[in-house]
């Protein structure tokens, strides 16, 4: 079984970004599921945050979201400015549990 993203995957790793975002807009790219779509859009979204285009990532990913996606709408707000960083960690709390008591 091939995988779909894998250069898309490797390019990522291997730190190429913008070559990566190329590879996922590629037309010859086939996707076989729903969740290579939202795995392709998880590294591309990722690369623009690598490459510091926070606005990119957060413009682009609506409210009604993959919550895979929405984490990574997160992480672009957390890394676009010290001013910010406090509002991603007040998101990021609503959206865990409470934790356990402790005895």
């Amino acid at each position: 079984m091939a995988d779909d993203l894998f250069s898309i995957k490797n390019e990522f790793y291997l730190g190429n970004y913008q070559g990566a975002i190329n590879e996922a807009q590629s037309a010859d790219l086939e996707l076989s599921s729903p969740n290579d779509e939202r795995d392709r859009d998880v590294i591309v979204y990722r690369s623009y945050i690598a490459l510091g285009q926070y606005d990119v990532v957060q413009s682009e990913i609506g409210e009604d979201a993959q919550t895979a996606l929405q984490a990574v709408k997160l992480l672009a707000t957390y890394m676009s400015g010290e001013d910010m960083k406090e509002i991603a960690m007040v998101t990021l709390k609503e959206w865990l549990p409470p934790p356990p008591p402790f005895h």
